[in-house]
């Protein structure tokens, strides 16, 4: 597909096309239709009055005079029905000579559309090729001294040879893809690109100051006590930190419409769903100098705290304790070969 037959084809679509002649056609078979239904009046009007001339038993040349008035109405019914149905069957001819019509025009179009394509690809293609020379010429004096270019040297020689036949390839199945869409074996019209499917997101309500990262990138921010819809990873790692509860939660149930601002938290002051680190608890190291502030917790242990000396006092109290009542110096003398025996054990006599 050349650069004339671009041009035949663009001037192809400002060619005149049936849906003028259609529309006069139309608006003339409404008017003859219209004068077919007073002619059939008129005529009707006619046949009563000769029918009552005859009634009155009227003389000869009157009921002549009747009948030919009926003949002018005859003719021109006839006249008229004649004509419509040949406007009948032109109004046929156009509605099918108009969707030819249309579709020859898409199909133009659509060839259209397929030969800037091509010029497209074969323009980038000669540019790539271009480059890819060049890369290869200096690829060749880089691998000289370094040899971690000879791959990138390989490639850019591969491609420039190879390039030039692909694009050759694909230029002549897009000339004929072109023929076969004027010809009418393809479809008239490109296959569009499918629009994405928009993102999964989920339902949330929450309980606290959130700030995400949607599929586009853009950073969003919402108050407490409202209905959000998060990234799924978003969600689930909203409700394991608290942030967010499900939307059958009761507290959603309860605080559904509570909240009522406008502005966007900072996201300074939100807990961020995009990464997994917890928030920091505002409250932690702050002492509470109430003498009940102490939980339940804290209290145990400082009741093993205490309880622990004790313990241990007990113990050495118990160990000490004479089991007789042997005298104070029989039981320090009795410890004291204790002691010494306990120190020979294990160590190498003199004699031996």
């Amino acid at each position: 597909m050349g650069s004339k037959h671009r041009a035949l084809i663009a001037m192809s679509l400002f060619k005149f096309d049936a849906e003028t002649t259609l529309q006069m056609t139309l608006d003339a078979t409404k008017s003859i239709a219209a004068r077919l239904i007073t002619a059939k009046t008129l005529l009707a009007e006619h046949l009563a009055t000769a029918k009552q001339s005859a009634r009155d038993n009227t003389d000869d040349a009157r009921l002549d005079k009747a009948k030919n008035k009926n003949r002018a109405p005859q003719i021109r019914i006839h006249t008229l029905s004649a004509t419509v149905i040949e406007t009948d069957r032109q109004i046929l001819r156009l509605e099918n000579d108009l969707t030819v019509a249309a579709d020859k025009k898409q199909r133009e179009a659509a060839a259209l559309e397929v030969e800037t394509i091509a010029e497209g690809v074969t323009s980038a293609a000669a540019d790539v090729v271009t480059s890819l020379a060049a890369l290869a010429l200096q690829t060749e004096s880089m691998a000289r001294f370094l040899p971690d270019a000879a791959g990138l040297h390989s490639f850019a020689v591969r491609a420039k040879a190879e390039l030039p036949g692909s694009i050759e390839m694909l230029t002549m199945l897009i000339r004929a893809y072109a023929d076969a869409v004027l010809a009418g074996h393809v479809r008239a019209t490109l296959p569009q690109v499918e629009a994405a499917a928009p993102p999964p997101t989920q339902w949330a309500f929450s309980v606290k100051p959130i700030k995400w990262t949607d599929a586009s990138g853009t950073v969003q921010t919402q108050h407490a006590f409202f209905e959000v819809q998060l990234p799924p990873v978003a969600a689930a790692r909203a409700l394991r930190k608290g942030a967010c509860v499900g939307m059958d939660h009761e507290l959603r149930k309860r605080e559904h419409g509570f909240g009522s601002k406008k502005a966007k938290p900072d996201p300074a002051d939100c807990i961020d769903l995009d990464s997994e680190v917890a928030a920091p608890n505002p409250t932690a190291g702050r002492a509470d100098c109430r003498p009940d502030a102490r939980s339940e917790v804290e209290g145990e242990q400082h009741r093993l705290v205490i309880a622990a000396p004790a313990a241990q006092r007990m113990e050495i109290r118990q160990a000490i304790l004479p089991a007789d009542h042997a005298s104070p110096s029989i039981r320090t003398d009795d410890a004291c070969r204790r002691l010494a025996a306990s120190t020979t054990v294990g160590k190498p006599s003199a004699q031996s």
